[in-house]
Order: C-alpha cells, then sequence, then structure tokens
C-alpha cells in the first residue's frame, strides 16, 4: 500500500544540495525568545544552543555582523497550532514561511535557516503560472531512476499527496498505470539525478531545463506542447 505522504520520497526529489557549504558566521539567524530571552536560536548546520537563556540584546551584540529574526514563543506557538491544519508537513512549513513572514517582516529570508525548506522550481511552477494550462486536478510523476521518484497529486495549485510509487517501469507504461490507479492525467519528468541537481541548484533554471528537453536529457510524458510552449517563454521571455 503506497504511503499518501511519504516524505523520504518527496525529499529525495525535491530537497535541494547547495554544492557549496554556508560559512558558520554568515546568514540569518533564528531566534524565538520568551521575554527577551532566548528559548532556541537556529542557523542552518550550527549548534547555537549554548545562547538559551541568554538575552537577545546580548546575542545581537556578540554577533554584529548577523542578521537575528525574533519570533516571540508566543506568536511562534500560535503559528504552529495554525500550521497543523494542513494534513503533510510541505504544506505546514509552507504556512508556517507565509505567517512566519508576515510578522517579522522578514519576507523570503525565512527560507534562508533550512536549505531544505528552500522552495525547489517545480513547486513554485505548479503553484503559480502552471495553473494557466494544466487541469485544477493532476498528478505529477517525477523520476530519476528507481531509488528516487515521487508521485505528487497537485489540486488548484496546492500539493495534495506525495508518494512513491514502488519498482520502475518505462515512461510511458509508468504514466499509463499511475493515472489509471489515482484516476487523474498524470504528468511525467524523466531525467537523471545529476541533470536534476544541477537544474535545482541553478538561480534561474529554465533555461536550462528547455534546452535539456530539446536535448532528450529530459523526457515529457506524455509529450505536453502547451507545457513546452510555456516553458520556452518561461526560459527566454521571463513570463
Amino acid at each position: 500500500m503506497d504511503l499518501v505522504y511519504d516524505w523520504k520520497a518527496f525529499t529525495s526529489v525535491f530537497g535541494i544540495r547547495g554544492s557549496v557549504p554556508r560559512r558558520q558566521d554568515s546568514g540569518h539567524v533564528l531566534v524565538v525568545a520568551d521575554n527577551g530571552k532566548v528559548v532556541a536560536a537556529y542557523a542552518e548546520s550550527e549548534d547555537l544552543t549554548s545562547w538559551t537563556g541568554s538575552r537577545c540584546e546580548k546575542m545581537a551584540a556578540e554577533m554584529p555582523h548577523r542578521k537575528l529574526v525574533v519570533l516571540e514563543k508566543k506568536s511562534v506557538d500560535g503559528l504552529l497550532e495554525g500550521a497543523l491544519s494542513h494534513p503533510h508537513y510541505h504544506g505546514q512549513f509552507e504556512i508556517l514561511a507565509k505567517n512566519a513572514a508576515a510578522l517579522t517582516g522578514a519576507g523570503a529570508s525565512i527560507r534562508e535557516f533550512c536549505t531544505f525548506s528552500q522552495k525547489h522550481f517545480l513547486l513554485t511552477a505548479m503553484s503559480g503560472w502552471w495553473t494557466r494550462i494544466l487541469p485544477s486536478y493532476y498528478g505529477i510523476f517525477v523520476s530519476l531512476g528507481a531509488s528516487r521518484q515521487v508521485l505528487l497529486t497537485v489540486r488548484k495549485g496546492q500539493v495534495e499527496s506525495f508518494l512513491n510509487p514502488e519498482g520502475e517501469r518505462p515512461p510511458l507504461e509508468a504514466v499509463k498505470y499511475l493515472s489509471e490507479k489515482h484516476l487523474l492525467p498524470v504528468q511525467g519528468i524523466f531525467t537523471s539525478a545529476e541533470k536534476w541537481n544541477k537544474l535545482s541548484e541553478a538561480p534561474n533554471p529554465w533555461p536550462g531545463i528547455f534546452e535539456a528537453i530539446r536535448g532528450d536529457e529530459i523526457r515529457l510524458v506524455p509529450y505536453n506542447r502547451k507545457l513546452l510552449c510555456l516553458l520556452a517563454m518561461k526560459a527566454y521571455v521571463g513570463v
């Protein structure tokens, strides 16, 4: 039986793997505070537990080169409670990122605390401009090989579930099988893990995606002419 929310499969495809490690003395620091004291502090690849119990002012003074994004514990508790209304982790994080940014005015900086939280280009597209041509309810099957594949079901631009359809089938057969099993149209994307990782780390992946499709490094199954035209416009016109 397939898991409806297979987080391992999801992160195997959409987890962004930065090739250059971040210096531990740079970037943002997320601080949860209660009455001016640090309850928890977090930054990617750093252990900041020694700051627990310290005054926020002291922490800021000793880290003048860092930007501290401070959230009050009471507000964080409210954010967490509100996010639980969504059934899976990806949706919960999207709610947290949006609401936390609104609370602090930090905007996109909320996503800088964890590399896995950076929004993948495909997830951004599905919740945005792909809604112009794709059905209101459909599936996206991304296969980088049998060990890295995931089927997303998407409803009105929002990820509804993500699962790992066990086994490996030829592309046409795999898409047909998944479409019939889950009773929805499925768009398949097939490529190598190396190509996918490279595109996932690119600041603007769309020109590379379009050229990879033209060069058969990425296969769209079924072939979707409307989607290809939209990819070309995104790659070279930016719309």
